[in-house]
């Protein structure tokens, strides 16, 4: 700033037209060169996208290890080899450039799967949260125009779908999808369904046994446990659809069957929410509004407790009297009797906290923190305390969505400081474990 200052004065002391101009470079000489070659930022731009990148790792380090999970490894090419099958399918489906097709999953290797095979195909991914309500992520496959959707087995099974929508599974088995032709004029329950169960006897393997009765025998034990499936499936909120005459033919081509393999029994299936096969009237008004705002907001946002008033307290004024307001009785709704009380070390610690912070005697580790009269305040008070008491960083997104109660914070929690005694081990003893893991 000086020296523009001074090479001011100088133009204004030799220059008459400097007195008269609009504009004025103060700036040395020296110092414009600088910052012409600072500013002098042109290059070429890459060409290379996120997949050509992976696929250049692929080919030079094809057998190391691209994905670590807790129960898996998986190396460069076999993450390629899954990507890739399932880029193929989508373009069988109609994936390609300027289109969107949807990744709703939870967290795993099957997200980098789904992403990078959508990129191979040639369209762009839209990632929605499994977590978010029904309405919402109904409303981001529409306004995505989303037409094919890429997810994990238990979320095609759990969750609704709208009319329209393809879906296809990521997992360790090979990508395969049942076409609707097969089911002829039941193709429409199909289409409704989330997946198919078939069962299937090799006459080859039974006839030995039973001669000229095995198909007989087949038939009647694909009775009992089809009526068996039928029976138990609702209590995990399935619903069964027994369906008649199929193409059979084609399912042998896609499972890869034998000739003597003989189609028995079939259904489709889907989620059923066993809420709807009561009467809603019979159900207490406050339960038909939490039932109502789930599907409208996340969990942590629906109140614990209604109370019903005739009209709202008012002051003089004309106002809402706060003050009036009935207390509402949080976390009273169980008995002691019939608490979940905590059992592991943690979760005695993490349950001390809660209490400490709520004011609160009696304690279920299943309850929800926001049933228990936690708030926004309060939670940041318990994500402070956890860092200072057991030395573990939960983020605010956890405590407010994933771990909400005591057993789901204390598996946080322990999966946090298991991470850290992994950090803490000797050089040696993790290449033995990469050693392990390879030869698996």
């Amino acid at each position: 700033m000086f020296a523009a200052y001074c090479n001011l004065l100088e133009q204004l002391a030799t220059k008459n037209s400097a007195w008269v101009e609009n504009s004025r470079e103060l700036l040395p000489e020296a110092q414009l060169r600088e910052r012409l070659a600072v500013n002098n930022t042109a290059a070429s731009v890459s060409q290379e996208t996120l997949h050509s990148l992976f696929i250049n790792q692929v080919k030079v380090r094809s057998l190391s290890a691209a994905v670590i999970t807790p129960k898996s490894t998986f190396t460069y090419q076999e993450l390629y080899q899954k990507a890739n099958q399932l880029a193929h399918r989508l373009r069988q489906l109609g994936a390609t450039t300027n289109t969107l097709v949807a990744v709703v999953m939870d967290k795993g290797w099957e997200q980098i799967v789904a992403v990078l095979g959508i990129l191979i195909s040639g369209a762009a991914y839209l990632s929605i949260d499994p977590a978010l309500p029904q309405e919402r992520q109904w409303y981001l496959l529409s306004q995505g125009e989303v037409k094919l959707v890429v997810t994990q087995p238990h979320l095609n099974c759990n969750l609704s779908w709208p009319s329209g929508i393809q879906r296809l599974e990521v997992n360790n088995k090979q990508l395969g999808e049942v076409d609707s032709s097969v089911y002829g004029g039941n193709r429409l329950i199909f289409e409704q369904s989330a997946f198919s169960v078939f069962l299937i006897g090799k006459m080859s393997a039974i006839a030995p046994m039973y001669g000229e009765l095995a198909k007989d025998f087949c038939l009647l034990e694909a009775g009992h446990i089809g009526q068996l499936l039928m029976n138990t499936a609702p209590t995990q909120q399935i619903g069964l659809c027994p369906i008649g005459y199929l193409e059979f033919t084609e399912l042998q081509d896609l499972f890869h069957l034998e000739s003597s393999q003989v189609l028995f029994y079939s259904f489709v299936a889907g989620k059923i929410d066993l809420l709807q096969t009561k009467h809603r009237n019979s159900l207490p008004i406050s339960t038909q509004l939490s039932d109502y705002l789930r599907q409208k907001l996340p969990t942590y946002m629906i109140p614990c407790e209604y109370i019903f008033l005739d009209a709202l307290p008012l002051t003089p004024n004309g106002k809402v009297d706060r003050k009036a307001l009935p207390v509402p009785k949080i976390g009273a709704s169980k008995s002691v009797a019939v608490l979940t009380p905590p059992t592991t070390e943690i979760e005695h610690s993490l349950a001390k906290i809660v209490q400490e912070l709520l004011q609160i005697e009696a304690l279920d580790i299943d309850n929800n923190f926001f049933e228990l009269g936690m708030d926004s305040l309060k939670l940041v008070q318990m994500k402070n305390k956890l860092l200072s008491a057991l030395q573990v960083n939960i983020s605010m997104q956890q405590l407010l969505v994933e771990a909400n109660n005591i057993a789901k914070l204390a598996l946080a929690v322990d999966e946090q400081l298991t991470l850290v005694k992994i950090k803490q081990k000797p050089l040696s003893n993790q290449l033995n474990n990469d050693t392990e893991i390879f030869q698996i």
